[in-house]
């Protein structure tokens, strides 16, 4: 265990910074931690996303498989935003059908 961002708490080492190789957002990792400094609690989750050098480090409780699906659809999110960037006009599948606001 190594010392977190927030004095006092303590994270898992894989819960550290990585990088990615890839220019996509992925999962480094999610593991069980402590609570964040000032939460109580039970099933805290540290997770870690990647985009090339850069890092995403979050906390969310509940236990392995729902924290795992709620980060997965961070990650697609994410990307999907991405995509939009590149591809003006790019209208995510769940805006679909839904009014634009083009002028």
């Amino acid at each position: 265990m190594v010392d977190g961002d927030k004095p006092g708490q303590q994270v898992a080492d894989d819960c550290l910074p990585g990088t990615a190789d890839s220019e996509d957002y992925e999962i480094v990792s999610v593991r069980p931690t402590s609570p964040p400094t000032n939460l109580s609690g039970k099933s805290w989750h540290c997770y870690v996303i990647a985009q090339g050098r850069n890092t995403i480090r979050g906390y969310r409780q509940g236990n392995l498989n729902a924290v795992t699906a709620s980060v997965e659809e961070l990650v697609l999110r994410l990307n999907e935003r991405r995509l939009g960037k590149r591809y003006p006009g790019y209208q995510h599948a769940s805006a679909q059908g839904k009014p634009g606001n083009r002028k």
